[in-house]
C-alpha cells in the first residue's frame, strides 16, 4: 500500500486515547468516592431512627417506672417494644446508665443509685467486622431532651459499656 492511501484514513491518535481513559478514570473515583458518602449517611440516617426510636421508649419506660431500662439488645425487645431485626445495618442496641451502681436481677425493685446527674447513653451498633463496629449514640435526659447524635467508628464497645 502507499503512503497516499494510509493518510486519508481517519483515526484518533494513542495520545488523544490515553487522555480519554486517563479523564474517565478520574470520573470514577470521584464518583465511587461520593457514593460511598451517600452510603454511609445512608446508614447512619438508620441508626439515628432507631436511636429516636429507643429514646421515645425509655422515656416512656423512665415516667412509668422511674428508672431507665439498661441492657444490651440484640434485634427485639419486649419491654420497649422495639425491633430492630428487619434493619438492614443496625440491629444491636444498647442503653447505659453510667450513674447506676447495681441493676436488679429480676422483679420491680428499682436499682440503686449513686447522687450524680442521671442520664442514659442509648447507642445503636452496626457490626461490621469483628474489629470495625459504626455506633450511633445520643444522651438522654429524664425530661425527655437528648443531647446531639453522636456518631463514631470504633473497634470495641469499651467505651460505651460501664460496668
Amino acid at each position: 500500500m502507499s503512503r497516499k492511501k494510509y493518510k486519508n484514513i481517519m483515526g484518533f491518535t494513542l495520545v488523544e486515547l490515553i487522555i480519554t481513559i486517563v479523564v474517565v478514570g478520574i470520573l470514577s473515583i470521584v464518583s465511587v468516592a461520593v457514593y460511598r458518602g451517600y452510603v454511609e449517611k445512608a446508614i447512619f440516617a438508620e441508626g439515628k431512627a432507631l436511636v429516636g426510636s429507643i429514646a421515645e421508649a425509655q422515656v416512656l419506660y423512665y415516667s412509668i417506672h422511674g428508672h431507665w431500662f439498661n441492657r444490651y439488645i440484640v434485634g427485639y425487645c419486649e419491654v420497649l417494644g422495639i425491633d430492630a431485626r428487619s434493619n438492614k445495618y443496625f440491629r444491636n442496641f444498647f442503653v447505659n446508665n453510667p450513674y447506676v451502681a447495681t441493676l436488679p436481677s429480676s422483679g420491680p425493685s428499682k436499682p440503686e443509685r449513686s447522687d450524680q446527674p442521671e442520664y442514659a447513653t442509648i447507642c445503636a451498633v452496626y457490626e461490621r467486622t469483628d474489629n470495625d463496629l459504626w455506633i450511633v449514640s445520643v444522651n438522654l435526659f429524664p425530661n425527655g431532651k437528648r443531647s446531639d447524635f453522636t456518631i463514631s467508628k470504633e473497634t470495641s464497645l469499651e467505651r460505651f459499656m460501664l460496668y
